[in-house]
């Protein structure tokens, strides 16, 4: 790393040295890092909404105070299910970034949505949704895992499913499609049945991936396939549950071979080469860890579910916590419940689901940076131009060529590109540039060459011998070649559509990705109006002054901006400018500064400072020292050395060496630095130089010294990160006739060129000058109005479409605007119409002032009844919606007299019987209310009839109705007589009024006084009478008409009875008496004691007379005499230990019938247990033990089918068994006394 690369690094990492907190629009789970996908410097990641099923995924940048959302795509709502994983990366190889994300999909196998993106991200193709290709079984994702690329550059990633069919299956992406490459593991998840992990690592120290399966279950259990094929069941006996499973495997114990890390369900670390005694290191929910070893130690990072960021050195061997940090985010909210977390190359971000979502930024810990990707190529750009140009792509042919007097011997290479080919047949150098080598390239070669010389004569010992001189000669060759992408036009419309009147402008992307490219672009054929210029592209630069600046500076690059290039040599040469994308770079003699102490030592010193871990320290004071003695070395070669560039390498030669002597034609050679470099390194100089060495017979002449270097080394190195996009924009606003115009426009590099043909139809406006646009509407009344449109616009078809209108504001497909104004919708009103015709657009901005009528809210009814002889004094009142409106009364008709005031007072005398008509109104200017009504001045009828107050019980009641009234005219119509109407206000039921007259059918009502009230009514006012009615009735009994006696018990009951009459006596009779049966004439009192013949049921007539006739109230009565049933067995009262005690219960009714169904004979209770009674033969059964000697009793429950029951109490007692030979085979004893 240069001294400027490790400024540039250091001053990078100083911008997200303080941590950052950033708010969200919304909760996110980050899913991705991206490594800066649009190569900003901001760091962006793939996220999903924070949802237990997030349908949308969301590409994201962060910088120091906002996050911005650079795409998104959701689910389509006809696809049901949700996102669970994705993975980034070329998967097919073919240069283009894919993002393949994994989906729940309800009832479907298409899981995987496949993104395509570039270097801006996502590129607005739609995504392929797919299945797998080779297996159907998959509907229930899990999680993706990338694998690194095989020995052919094979990408593969492996797909976990979840329970029920579990499964680990590896996978390619290939032809737009994922294929199964096969199942991993089948019979060690066919005998599991946990959730499933992965972790990817070299597990046997052969450098090939393999893949460890975790069970993760009560008692975890492993799986490892290794690359070679072979698989191995790791128990992890004595494991507790794992909490997190480490993606990759990490050496920590510096073996050559990964290890597994894992963190235990209470925060410790574990690793399957501690066996399973766990390392604590936090007390919190872990989320996530990045673990490094490094030089002996482990650095470990560990993110809480809370958020807390703990760093840890650690020992491997003695499993000890060396140093450690505790680090909290400092969110501006609280209230959250999870943080989620995201690692990128250099920094922690974390993320809170609370309800004022929020992102927090920190650096990641120094020792736990990871290496950046591979650096991507680079183009050169030189000072001067190129020998050949060749396009990308081309077949580039040099031929090998020399004088013809010599013949060729050998071929040294100085400087090929790579890739390129040598052909022996032609003597060609071959080579097809690719993309990644687009600039400047060097071709450099020494050609040995024998040179014909001249004869010689000459004779030894008077012999004739001719000789002829063949030196060998070694001659330089050195070209600068240029690989050109040839610039084109990307993809583009043929014919495109405009409005006239409105700018048109189109952004035309080029593609030409050679850094230095000089574009120049023009319209050839087409309107004269229209323009066509390159656009001045956005570039992003980091400041390396004196003050670090926290964010990048974004300028112009129409500005002049001053850098300071790599150069390859540090060689003084002149003061050159070279322009580069409207850039101008100038190059200056190098002068060295201490930038050492203005920037990297205070950034070193502070950090040092603010560092508390002693261990960390240690190992940065070190870093610093080491780096300022690089410096100081590097500081001091500059005083006596310079570098040049040496068959493509930078060396280090004397400056003193470069010194030329003015009078003499030959080199002094250089004295070589880099003890690798053997040859020597000549100087260019003004003139050719040569000189020749002699070996033997030969003669080595080097000819145009300043042909052996290499070419320029004067020139700057881009990458292709740093690859402008570039792009034109075609503007034009046309006034002129509709139609078809043609253009062609062309770009150019300057040495290639490309022309593009297109149409531009211009399509007429939409002209809406000749609408009106202020409008007075009324509330609850039908508003419209048509657009018009001028006939120049006119089309085949319009859409119309209301911005910011009522919602129940309705457009047909005329263009006419209906609208009725709900009561709520008054006053002012803005809207726009915009009138489309699916090419043009225009838009109308309407102004409709709502106005609700005034409201009469308070006022006399449509017919107002006055009584005669009254003054009517009635305050009207108003109400209108309207702000700021005034309201105005007014009398338009009415009797003489009446008046009403500016307030709505309404007054008048009702001093003549009769209508009297009148209307009012109120205004408030726009609309008008009117009211008509009428005044009627009444007087109340009159009742003359007398009413009839008595009618005897059953008989039809009669009472003829009369009444009188002033008035002559019906209050409800002037034009109709006035009536009167009778009504029954109150009476018993069945009483109504039939022409006048008061009836009412009696048979259904009790005997006594009845109130009733009738009205009379003349429309107006009723006239009440109140009278009553009185009926005579007959005596009711109350008495139940059934009672039951126990034979032997004496029945007593009161008869009772009343009559709704008061006043009446009351006797009692029966119409037949048993004996010994007596009834009281006058209180009603019945007793009896029935004898055994009584037994059953006697039936009479029980009749109660009020004294006004014979006949009285009479019931059906009935007496029922009883026996309870009777136990008819004989029961044993002795019971001995271990004999059976058995017998049949019997009993009969009152009728001394046998009781025989199984509910009326039953043990009601018994103070022993064990006993058994059969359900229809009643035998009752049960063997004594022990425990059961003495006195004990049981309880017979005896129902007959009328419903008597007998409790018969049987007392029992059990003693010890005197027969021990005795025997339960005997049948029992007969006790039912049959």
């Amino acid at each position: 790393m240069t001294f400027g690369e490790k400024i540039f690094f250091f001053i990078f990492g100083f911008r997200f040295l303080v941590a950052t907190t950033v708010p969200l629009e919304f909760s996110l789970v980050p899913k991705i890092n991206c490594f800066d996908l649009n190569r900003n410097g901001n760091p962006d990641f793939i996220a999903l909404s924070n949802s237990a099923s997030p349908r949308t995924v969301y590409h994201i940048e962060v910088s120091s105070s906002k996050t911005e959302i650079l795409w998104e795509f959701t689910m389509p709502e006809t696809k049901k299910g949700y996102f669970v994983d994705m993975i980034l990366g070329d998967f097919d190889k073919d240069g283009v970034i894919e993002l393949i994300a994994t989906a729940y999909q309800d009832d479907s196998n298409d899981i995987f949505y496949i993104f395509s993106l570039d270097e801006f991200g996502y590129n607005g193709t739609p995504p392929t949704i797919t299945g797998i290709k080779n297996i159907s079984s998959i509907n229930n994702p899990r999680r993706l895992y990338k694998m690194q690329p095989g020995a052919n550059g094979q990408s593969l990633f492996l797909l976990t499913q979840g329970s029920p069919n579990r499964q680990v299956v590896m996978c390619e992406y290939s032809g737009d499609e994922i294929i199964s490459v096969g199942s991993m593991g089948k019979e060690f998840l066919k005998n599991t049945m946990s959730p499933i992990d992965i972790a990817l690592g070299d597990f046997d120290g052969d450098g090939g991936e393999d893949i460890f399966i975790l069970d993760n279950g009560f008692t975890p259990s492993g799986y490892i396939i290794y690359s070679d094929g072979k698989e191995m069941s790791n128990t992890l006996s004595g494991y507790p549950r794992l909490k997190y499973l480490h993606e990759n495997g990490v050496d920590l114990n510096f073996d050559g071979t990964d290890d597994i890390v894992m963190v235990n369900r209470s925060g410790e670390l574990m690793s399957d080469i501690w066996g399973n005694e766990p390392l604590s290191f936090s007390k919190d929910k872990i989320n996530s860890i990045i673990i490094k070893p490094d030089n002996g130690f482990v650095y470990l990072t560990s993110i809480t579910k809370s958020g807390e960021i703990e760093n840890y050195s650690l020992d491997p061997l003695t499993r000890s916590i060396l140093s450690s940090e505790i680090i909290s985010p400092k969110f501006n909210h609280n209230g959250y419940k999870t943080v989620h977390s995201l690692i990128t190359q250099k920094d922690i971000l974390l993320f809170h689901d609370g309800n004022n979502p929020e992102l927090w930024l920190t650096s990641l810990a120094i020792e736990l940076i990871t290496d950046t990707p591979p650096p991507l190529p680079i183009q050169r750009i030189y000072n001067r131009n190129p020998d050949y140009v060749i396009n990308v792509g081309d077949n580039f042919s040099h031929l090998i060529q020399w004088e013809t007097s010599a013949t060729f011997r050998n071929f040294t290479e100085e400087f090929l590109p790579e890739n390129m080919e040598f052909d022996l047949d032609e003597l060609t150098l071959n080579w097809i540039p690719r993309q990644v080598q687009l600039g400047y390239h060097e071709l450099s070669y020494k050609l040995e060459l024998r040179e014909k010389g001249n004869r010689k004569l000459a004779s030894d010992n008077g012999k004739i011998y001719v000789s002829q001189n063949e030196p060998l000669s070694e001659k330089p060759y050195s070209f600068l070649l240029y690989v050109n992408d040839p610039i084109s036009f990307q993809k583009q419309q043929d014919s495109i559509t405009i409005v006239n009147g409105e700018l048109f402008e189109w952004i035309i992307p080029i593609d030409d990705d050679n850094a230095d490219a000089q574009l120049s672009v023009e319209i050839i054929s087409g309107e004269k109006s229209a323009n066509y210029d390159l656009l001045q592209p956005e570039i992003t630069l980091v400041s390396v002054d004196n003050e670090i600046e926290a964010e990048p500076a974004v300028v112009e690059s129409e500005e002049i901006v001053e850098i300071e290039p790599e150069v390859k040599t540090d060689t003084a040469v002149p003061q050159q400018e070279t322009i580069i994308e409207n850039i101008k770079i100038e190059s200056e003699e190098p002068i060295y500064v201490d930038s050492v102490r203005t920037e990297y030592e205070k950034f070193a010193e502070e950090k040092l400072e603010s560092e508390e871990d002693p261990f960390k320290k240690t190992k940065q004071e070190s870093s610093v020292e080491e780096f300022k003695t690089m410096e100081e070395e590097y500081r001091e070669k500059l005083k006596t050395h310079k570098k040049i560039l040496k068959d493509g390498k930078n060396i280090w030669i004397p400056i003193d060496s470069l010194l030329v002597s003015e009078d003499s034609t030959t080199v002094e050679e250089p004295k070589i630095e880099n003890p690798e470099v053997s040859e020597v390194a000549t100087i260019p100089a003004s003139d050719s130089l040569s000189f020749s060495d002699k070996t033997g017979d030969e003669e080595l002449i080097v000819e145009n010294i300043e042909e052996i270097s290499s070419t320029d080394n004067q020139f700057v190195e881009i990458t292709y990160a740093e690859l402008v996009k570039h792009k034109t924009q075609f503007s034009w606003l046309p006034h002129t006739a509709p139609g078809d115009y043609n253009f062609t426009i062309a770009v150019t590099d300057g040495f290639t060129s490309d022309t593009s043909l297109f149409t531009i139809t211009v399509h007429p406006e939409i002209d809406l000058s000749l609408n009106k646009t202020h409008f007075t509407a009324t509330v609850d009344q039908m508003f419209n109005t048509s657009l018009i449109l001028k006939p120049s616009s006119q089309s085949e078809k319009y859409n119309f479409n209301l911005i910011d209108a009522p919602e129940n504001m309705r457009i047909d497909t005329a263009g006419t605007i209906n609208w009725v104004p709900l009561p709520t919708q008054v006053d002012d009103y803005n809207f726009q119409l915009e009138v489309t015709d699916g090419i043009a657009t225009s838009r109308l901005q309407y102004e409709i002032y709502v106005n609700a009528p005034p409201v009469i809210s308070s006022r006399p009814g449509e017919i107002f009844i006055l009584p005669l002889g009254e003054q009517l004094n009635f305050p009207m009142e108003n109400f209108d919606m309207n702000t700021n409106t005034e309201l105005k009364w007014k009398l338009l008709s009415g009797p003489t007299d009446m008046a009403l005031n500016s307030q709505g007072v309404l007054s008048w005398g009702g001093f003549e019987l009769g209508h009297h008509p009148y209307e009012i109104q109120l205004t408030d200017g726009i609309d008008s209310v009117q009211w008509k009504a009428s005044i009627y001045v009444n007087a109340p009828p009159v009742i003359t009839s007398k009413p009839v107050v008595a009618v005897p019980e059953g008989e039809r009641y009669e009472y003829p109705l009369f009444a009188m009234d002033e008035n002559t005219i019906s209050p409800k119509d002037s034009l109709a007589e006035n009536t009167i109407i009778f009504s029954l206000a109150q009476g018993p039921e069945g009483m109504k009024i039939e022409d006048n007259i008061l009836v009412w059918e009696t048979n259904d009502n009790h005997p006594g006084e009845y109130m009733v009230a009738i009205t009379a009514n003349d429309g107006v006012q009723d006239a009440i009478q109140v009278f009553p009615v009185f009926i005579n009735s007959f005596p009711v009994i109350t008495s139940p008409d059934s009672v039951t006696v126990q034979l032997g018990d004496t029945l007593r009951m009161q008869i009772e009875a009343y009559d709704p009459n008061p006043g009446d006596s009351l006797t009692f009779h029966l119409d037949s008496l048993r004996n010994g049966l007596v009834l009281e004439l006058h209180n009603g009192l019945l007793t009896w004691l029935p004898e055994n013949s009584d037994i059953g049921l006697h039936k009479f007539t029980l009749q109660v007379k009020d004294g006004h006739d014979n006949t009285g109230t009479a019931i059906p009565f009935q007496i029922y005499v009883y026996r309870p049933p009777l136990l008819t067995s004989e029961l044993s009262t002795e019971a001995f230990v271990g004999l059976e005690y058995a017998a049949f219960i019997t009993a009969e009714d009152l009728y001394g019938k046998k009781l025989s169904s199984p509910e009326s004979i039953q043990i009601d209770s018994a103070s022993f247990n064990y006993y058994n009674l059969s359900e229809y033969a009643h035998l009752f059964k049960w063997t004594p033990r022990d425990v059961d000697k003495g006195d004990h009793e049981f309880i017979i429950r005896i129902t007959d089918e009328h419903g008597f029951i007998t409790l018969h109490h049987h007392k029992l007692s059990v003693f010890t068994n005197p027969c021990v030979q005795c025997n339960n085979d005997e049948m029992p004893a007969d006790s039912t006394g049959n």
